[in-house]
């Protein structure tokens, strides 16, 4: 049986041969003789209809599928909640200010725009604000979202919102974000909607650890989760004499509470609710999962290596060793879960696993001298990389 499609050239030369075969008078196969004629548009059709049948067969593949066709396989075979999520915007608040009340009570009217000062690139984020407000004092906050959907709405730094870009009636009003923005995701490529899909097959299992971490990923903006219990001290209460109740004993209630993160490590109020929402579908009944947003953690990485001078990239590593860097910087990022400290050793072989004699063979050794040792975090924390170099 044969394992590939022909081309259309091997269908016609299947045909030639097989007339070749039957008689030795039907021998002309010359350009634009009648045999030539016949058997290029037969085999042309005959690999046209080849590729549309291996087409429409791959269709039938999550792991095949591409595009519109990926997502029309999803919803198919479990529904709309399968659909390709959209791009989503970054949430956060920022907090208006002013010197005095001079100017009485201002209205804030949702869709306020508030925006960073641009760039180098004269490129500049814009939010809007999703409630209206009243600044009674000197300073209110207020909730905001971006206008552009996607990651660039991830304001990873402080003081960054600093633009009042529509008018207000005091124009003493200024902004500033106290904290970061989180949720803003890409829609995603058919790679990690795939990923999308298996996560939320996993859920569909219903009250296990893995269907609760899978609901929560398939969550748009979500790239991090760490499932944990933790316990609460509790005594024994006396609800009629509204008091604890004598003779009591204190004990510990476990509960289960699941951290996330997006690909900064940050979370926002809108992210946390939108995962509480989605458990609601996979937890059992009558359980209570508190999510919690992953604490970040600025993490600073100094390695050292040789390189292989018979190396296929020798030279261009010679004077740029970004490409390593990025590596480095992507096992802080997306290879530690939230909780999961860094280990030297275990740091140093994935690196050398990626570019040692095992991988690329471009370097011969690497070791890392910043950390001095291991690092251990909490299980509510998430290692982002900061300042990642190799010296």
């Amino acid at each position: 049986m044969t394992t590939s499609v022909k081309s259309q050239q091997e269908f016609y030369n299947q045909y030639k041969n097989e007339v070749l075969a039957l008689s030795s008078e039907l021998t002309d196969f010359s350009d634009g003789s009648m045999h030539d004629v016949i058997n290029g548009a037969l085999s042309t059709c005959l690999n046209e209809v080849t590729e549309l049948i291996v087409s429409e067969f791959v269709k039938t593949f999550f792991g095949l599928a591409e595009g519109q066709d990926l997502e029309f396989l999803a919803v198919d075979h479990f529904g709309d909640d399968f659909a390709r999520p959209k791009a989503n915007s970054a949430t956060g608040t920022v907090s208006f200010s002013r010197p005095d009340t001079n100017a009485g009570d201002v209205t804030i009217p949702a869709g306020t725009i508030v925006k960073t000062e641009k760039d180098a690139n004269g490129e500049e984020i814009r939010f809007k604000t999703t409630e209206e407000v009243t600044m009674t004092g000197t300073s209110i906050s207020a909730e905001i979202e971006a206008v552009d959907a996607g990651k660039i709405g991830n304001i990873t730094s402080t003081g960054k919102i600093i633009v009042i870009e529509s008018t207000l009636s005091d124009a003493s009003i200024s902004v500033t974000n106290n904290s970061n923005t989180a949720g803003g995701s890409n829609a995603p490529t058919d790679d990690e909607y795939r990923v999308i899909i298996k996560n939320l097959i996993v859920a569909l299992a219903g009250a296990t650890e893995d269907a609760i971490e899978g609901s929560a990923l398939a969550v748009s903006g979500v790239s991090l989760v760490a499932l944990t219990t933790e316990q609460k001290v509790v005594i024994e209460y006396d609800i009629g004499a509204g008091d604890i109740k004598s003779g009591a004993d204190y004990f510990r209630i476990p509960y289960p509470v699941i951290y996330i993160a997006d690909a900064d490590g940050n979370s926002s109020p809108a992210l946390i609710e939108d995962v509480q929402n989605a458990l609601v579908f996979t937890k059992a009944a009558g359980v209570r999962i508190i999510v919690k947003g992953a604490v970040p953690v600025n993490f600073d990485w100094t390695g050292s290596l040789t390189l292989n001078a018979s190396g296929p990239t020798f030279n261009e590593l010679s004077s740029d060793l970004s490409k390593i860097i990025d590596s480095m910087t992507e096992y802080v990022n997306k290879t530690l879960d939230i909780g999961q400290g860094f280990n030297k050793a275990n740091a140093n072989a994935y690196i050398l696993s990626i570019w040692g004699p095992a991988g690329t063979d471009d370097i011969t050794s690497f070791s890392t001298s910043v950390p001095s040792g291991n690092v251990s975090i909490n299980a509510n924390e998430k290692l982002i990389a900061n300042t990642v170099q190799i010296v």
